[in-house]
């Protein structure tokens, strides 16, 4: 990842610099329990072990294995999510969300893979 900043030169970062709430990573398999590559739990990399899951099997994102620039990706269709329970009131104050995605090519709508 990139940093940039008219503060400073552009440097590279990883979300350990920074305090996260949870850290979700698909070119970690070791963090990612698979069903036939379906992806059935997703592990926390930021120490808060706030793990998503999906226990119906015919809700759960495919596993691509080093499908982006040679980078594995979770794919998720239409009616495709991953719980995060107990999340409580953890963002009382709002939060932000950095993704990395890539939009379908030719899709009607939207969707990202």
């Amino acid at each position: 990842m990139l940093v940039v900043s008219p503060f400073s030169a552009y440097r590279l970062w990883t979300p350990t610099e920074l305090t996260t709430q949870f850290w979700f990573d698909s070119t970690d398999v070791s963090t990612i329990t698979m069903v036939d590559n379906n992806v059935e739990v997703w592990q926390d990399k930021s120490g808060n072990n706030r793990h998503i899951s999906q226990p119906d099997s015919l809700l759960r994102p495919n596993y691509l294995a080093n499908a982006l620039n040679n980078k594995s990706v979770v794919s998720f269709t239409l009616n495709d999510f991953l719980y995060l329970e107990n999340i409580g009131n953890l963002f009382p104050s709002g939060f932000d969300i950095y993704v990395v995605m890539k939009p379908i090519s030719g899709a009607s709508v939207p969707y990202f893979s």
